[in-house]
Protein backbone atom coordinates (compact mmCIF):
# COMPACT_ATOMS: atom_id res chain seq x y z
CA UNK A 1 0.00 0.00 0.00
CA UNK A 2 1.47 3.47 -0.59
CA UNK A 3 2.76 5.71 2.08
CA UNK A 4 0.39 8.53 0.81
CA UNK A 5 -2.80 6.54 1.08
CA UNK A 6 -1.65 5.15 4.86
CA UNK A 7 -1.21 8.43 5.95
CA UNK A 8 -4.45 9.77 4.11
CA UNK A 9 -6.17 7.05 6.14
CA UNK A 10 -4.75 7.55 9.52
CA UNK A 11 -6.05 11.09 9.49
CA UNK A 12 -9.40 10.00 8.29
CA UNK A 13 -9.83 7.55 11.23
CA UNK A 14 -9.15 10.17 13.64
CA UNK A 15 -11.61 12.88 11.80
CA UNK A 16 -14.31 10.18 12.53
CA UNK A 17 -13.66 9.45 15.87
CA UNK A 18 -13.47 12.92 16.81
CA UNK A 19 -16.66 13.25 14.64
CA UNK A 20 -18.16 10.60 16.65
CA UNK A 21 -17.14 12.04 20.21
CA UNK A 22 -18.17 15.56 19.27
CA UNK A 23 -21.81 13.82 18.54
CA UNK A 24 -22.20 12.05 21.84
CA UNK A 25 -21.23 15.33 23.13
CA UNK A 26 -23.57 17.16 21.06
CA UNK A 27 -26.60 14.86 22.01
CA UNK A 28 -25.76 15.18 25.69
CA UNK A 29 -25.19 18.75 25.95
CA UNK A 30 -22.25 18.72 27.03
CA UNK A 31 -21.21 21.06 23.23
CA UNK A 32 -24.06 24.24 22.71
CA UNK A 33 -23.71 26.34 19.46
CA UNK A 34 -24.92 28.92 18.19
CA UNK A 35 -25.51 30.58 14.58
CA UNK A 36 -23.73 34.15 14.10
CA UNK A 37 -25.52 34.96 11.02
CA UNK A 38 -28.98 34.74 12.73
CA UNK A 39 -28.17 35.98 15.81
CA UNK A 40 -26.26 39.44 14.85
CA UNK A 41 -28.15 39.65 11.04
CA UNK A 42 -31.63 37.64 12.08
CA UNK A 43 -31.52 36.01 8.54
CA UNK A 44 -31.10 32.22 8.36
CA UNK A 45 -27.54 31.14 6.74
CA UNK A 46 -27.69 27.64 4.61
CA UNK A 47 -26.44 25.86 7.84
CA UNK A 48 -28.92 27.02 9.97
CA UNK A 49 -30.58 24.01 11.76
CA UNK A 50 -27.45 21.60 11.01
CA UNK A 51 -26.81 20.78 14.40
CA UNK A 52 -30.74 20.58 15.59
CA UNK A 53 -31.11 18.22 12.72
CA UNK A 54 -28.11 16.03 13.60
CA UNK A 55 -29.40 16.04 17.37
CA UNK A 56 -32.79 14.77 16.21
CA UNK A 57 -31.56 11.94 13.69
CA UNK A 58 -29.59 10.78 16.53
CA UNK A 59 -32.68 10.65 18.23
CA UNK A 60 -34.08 9.15 15.45
CA UNK A 61 -36.94 12.35 16.02
CA UNK A 62 -37.02 12.26 11.63
CA UNK A 63 -40.25 14.74 11.22
CA UNK A 64 -38.44 17.62 14.17
CA UNK A 65 -35.08 16.80 12.03
CA UNK A 66 -36.79 17.67 8.52
CA UNK A 67 -37.93 20.85 9.89
CA UNK A 68 -35.01 21.82 11.39
CA UNK A 69 -33.33 21.42 7.09
CA UNK A 70 -34.75 19.26 5.39
CA UNK A 71 -31.95 19.16 2.43
CA UNK A 72 -29.44 18.27 5.29
CA UNK A 73 -31.61 15.51 6.61
CA UNK A 74 -33.02 13.52 3.67
CA UNK A 75 -29.83 14.66 1.10
CA UNK A 76 -26.57 15.44 2.43
CA UNK A 77 -26.82 13.30 6.10
CA UNK A 78 -27.36 10.02 4.77
CA UNK A 79 -24.83 10.23 1.49
CA UNK A 80 -22.15 11.97 4.42
CA UNK A 81 -22.86 8.52 6.05
CA UNK A 82 -22.57 6.12 3.46
CA UNK A 83 -19.16 7.68 2.37
CA UNK A 84 -17.81 7.21 5.88
CA UNK A 85 -18.92 3.85 6.23
CA UNK A 86 -17.64 2.98 2.72
CA UNK A 87 -14.62 4.48 3.71
CA UNK A 88 -14.14 2.92 7.34
CA UNK A 89 -15.05 -0.64 5.84
CA UNK A 90 -12.31 -0.06 2.70
CA UNK A 91 -9.84 0.96 5.27
CA UNK A 92 -10.11 -1.79 7.85
CA UNK A 93 -10.46 -4.23 4.52
CA UNK A 94 -7.40 -3.27 3.17
CA UNK A 95 -5.32 -3.57 6.27
CA UNK A 96 -6.84 -6.80 6.80
CA UNK A 97 -6.36 -8.08 2.97
CA UNK A 98 -3.73 -5.95 2.22
CA UNK A 99 -5.47 -5.12 -0.58
CA UNK A 100 -4.92 -1.88 -2.98
CA UNK A 101 -9.04 -1.00 -3.05
CA UNK A 102 -9.46 2.71 -2.64
CA UNK A 103 -12.87 3.87 -0.91
CA UNK A 104 -14.86 6.49 -2.65
CA UNK A 105 -13.03 9.19 -0.44
CA UNK A 106 -10.18 8.34 -1.90
CA UNK A 107 -11.43 8.23 -5.17
CA UNK A 108 -12.80 12.28 -5.09
CA UNK A 109 -10.10 12.89 -3.49
CA UNK A 110 -7.73 11.97 -6.51
CA UNK A 111 -5.22 9.32 -4.41
CA UNK A 112 -5.02 7.02 -7.58
CA UNK A 113 -4.82 10.41 -9.48
CA UNK A 114 -7.64 8.41 -12.49
CA UNK A 115 -10.61 10.37 -13.52
CA UNK A 116 -12.66 11.22 -11.13
CA UNK A 117 -14.80 13.99 -12.79
CA UNK A 118 -18.36 12.50 -12.02
CA UNK A 119 -17.72 12.45 -8.47
CA UNK A 120 -16.60 16.22 -8.39
CA UNK A 121 -19.61 17.24 -10.38
CA UNK A 122 -21.61 15.45 -8.33
CA UNK A 123 -20.10 17.35 -5.24
CA UNK A 124 -20.53 20.58 -7.09
CA UNK A 125 -24.02 19.92 -7.75
CA UNK A 126 -25.17 18.91 -4.12
CA UNK A 127 -22.77 22.03 -2.95
CA UNK A 128 -25.00 24.72 -4.74
CA UNK A 129 -28.48 22.81 -4.12
CA UNK A 130 -27.48 22.98 -0.51
CA UNK A 131 -26.23 26.95 -0.84
CA UNK A 132 -29.66 27.47 -2.72
CA UNK A 133 -32.16 26.13 -0.64
CA UNK A 134 -29.99 28.47 2.41
CA UNK A 135 -30.69 31.24 0.70
CA UNK A 136 -34.27 30.69 -0.64
CA UNK A 137 -35.16 29.14 2.90
CA UNK A 138 -35.34 33.59 4.05
CA UNK A 139 -37.87 33.98 1.78
CA UNK A 140 -40.22 31.23 2.28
Amino acid sequence: MNKKIKIFSYIRLAIYTAAIIAAVMLINGKITTSCYWNEHFHILCPTCGMTRATINIFKFNFSEAIKYHVVYTCIIFPLVIILMLNDIFVIFKRAITKSDKLSIIEKICGINKSKNGRYIVAIFVLLIVFITYGILRNFI
